[in-house]
């Protein structure tokens, strides 16, 4: 009987901290989470970059359009592969890159991390920055949306079920 007890309390024990703990989600402000207490984690923006225009995704391009380059033809493939972002209007990987960089280097961002590491490739490309002090959220945030390669920029809310 005794052992019942303490396991019923342990359970209860156990529900009550699992539902209170606070959750981080990059889920963008809407109506439907109106009916949960939020506040943005302190110095943290959320970034959603365009599918294959993370930095990672870029700095990989940068290096095969080096590394094409060193070939015997390299350059003349480099030369139509630059004919052809013209042509579509879009900009060369390299200058992507740089944007997304100095937009680091303006926010002050100390750290980028995945959110999730998760098989969907929509999922992939949303990362946690983490901001020196010194920027406000609202400043990180514009900055970043002003990107052509981010999809959107937010604070990184924690919500609170209770």
């Amino acid at each position: 009987m005794a052992k019942n007890v303490s396991f019923l309390l342990l359970l209860i024990a156990f529900s009550f901290c699992a539902f209170s703990m606070p959750v981080q989600a990059a889920v963008p402000k809407t109506d439907t989470t109106n009916n949960f207490a939020t506040q943005p984690t302190p110095n943290q923006v959320i970034v959603k970059y365009k599918k294959d225009l993370t930095p990672q995704a870029l700095q990989l391009k940068v290096d095969e359009r080096k590394a094409e380059k060193s070939k015997i033809f390299g350059s003349v493939r480099l030369l139509f592969d630059n004919l052809k972002y013209k042509m579509n209007n879009k900009a060369l990987p390299e200058a992507q890159l740089t944007r997304i960089q100095k937009a680091d280097a303006d926010v002050g961002a100390k750290n980028k991390t995945r959110l999730l590491d998760a098989g969907d490739e929509n999922q992939r490309n949303i990362f946690v920055v983490e901001l020196s002090e010194g920027k406000t959220i609202e400043e990180a945030v514009k900055v970043y949306e002003a990107l052509p390669e981010v999809e959107y920029a937010e604070p990184n809310y924690t919500f609170y079920a209770f």
